[in-house]
């Protein structure tokens, strides 16, 4: 168990799961007020939030794990800015597939048949399994046949 690495993935959670995603589900629900009962409306809604979210928050998450996880902490020197790109390059296009197919399934489920005041709950409940993927995803180094 790798007690920095699980700390720094508690602060990645709490920024993004914990603060950032009310605001982005307000803001979805403005957008697509009818997702509830009609269906089109409902698609819009899943494919507005895979079509921001997937990416940016896949990316980010790379990002992130480079940022904290080699010397220096919290620096993005030229090396870690070739890492990312790599890594980018890499593990971003099937990440995001895999993502648009789990996430699809978790916010049909949680837009459509949850109340309201659950999405977030139910979003960082899912997250969190998410999370776990992305972390073994993050922490691959191509070459290491080790994982």
């Amino acid at each position: 168990w790798d007690a920095p690495r699980t700390a720094w993935i508690a602060v990645w959670g709490g920024a993004v799961s914990g603060y950032m995603l009310q605001y982005w589900f307000k803001w979805l629900r403005l957008l697509f007020p009818l997702y509830k009962t009609s269906n089109l409306s409902l698609v819009g809604k899943v494919f507005v939030n895979q079509l921001v979210m997937s990416p940016g928050l896949n990316a980010g998450f790379f990002a992130f794990v480079i940022l904290t996880r080699d010397a220096p902490v919290l620096r993005m020197p030229r090396a870690k800015r070739a890492a990312f790109a790599q890594k980018i390059k890499a593990d971003l296009p099937s990440t995001v597939a895999r993502s648009c197919v789990y996430w699809s399934i978790v916010q049909t489920f949680n837009f459509r048949l949850l109340p309201e005041s659950y999405t977030v709950f139910v979003t960082n409940a899912a997250y969190l399994v998410w999370t776990t993927y992305l972390s073994v995803i993050a922490n691959l180094k191509r070459g290491d046949v080790s994982h």
